[in-house]
């Protein structure tokens, strides 16, 4: 029996009442899934965190250094004027770069020891790095007049120490032998190998 056009359509508002519910209900629940901008809360502070050493061996400047370093260039770095700003607090921005340069370490993995993306750590070293490079002038002191010398000295000092090392640890062969041995070896490989650098 089919029933009358009246009920009929009375099924198919309810029908379209009921679609109407699921689609409003479904749209609600991606509003409350939707992910909220993360927000970096300042879990742990390494200054309290970590001991002089320990903090020495991760960032390869002392705790005074670095807070020295925070207040000559915290007027530089973004901070967060609302809640959509700047996520990263001043200071971790600057242990995050310093922690990247002192290690050489990959931003992934830097980014994973302190909770942000990957693209966090890139914009703390685009933004700390130039900020610390202009304060270069400052802080830098080359050698010079009589310096100079007594530094190259240095160096050249730490070169003889490598190269009687890694003598010691060599086979024994003579350098010069292993060059005279080689044909077409060039003078510049010679001298390497009898100075033992570059």
């Amino acid at each position: 029996m089919v029933p009358p056009s009246s009920q009929l359509t009375a099924n198919m508002q309810n029908d379209h009442h009921w679609l109407q519910m699921r689609n409003m209900r479904r749209m609600e629940e991606r509003v409350r899934v939707r992910l909220r901008r993360r927000i970096v809360p300042d879990r742990s502070n390494p200054f309290e965190d970590l001991a002089e050493e320990e903090f020495l061996l991760r960032f390869r400047l002392s705790k005074e250094c670095v807070l020295n370093l925070l207040e000559n260039i915290t007027e530089q770095l973004p901070i967060a004027a609302d809640a959509r700003g700047c996520l990263i607090p001043q200071h971790l921005q600057v242990l995050i770069a310093l922690r990247c340069m002192a290690t050489g370490g990959h931003q992934l993995t830097i980014s994973d020891c302190y909770g942000v993306s990957q693209t966090s750590v890139s914009k703390c070293l685009r933004t700390v790095t130039p900020t610390i490079a202009q304060m270069a002038r400052d802080y830098v002191k080359m050698p010079t007049g009589l310096d100079v010398i007594r530094v190259m000295e240095g160096f050249r000092d730490i070169a003889d120490t490598d190269s009687d090392e890694a003598n010691a640890d060599d086979d024994g062969a003579d350098p010069e032998i292993e060059i005279a041995n080689n044909n077409g070896a060039q003078q510049a490989e010679r001298g390497r190998y009898i100075r033992a650098y570059f």
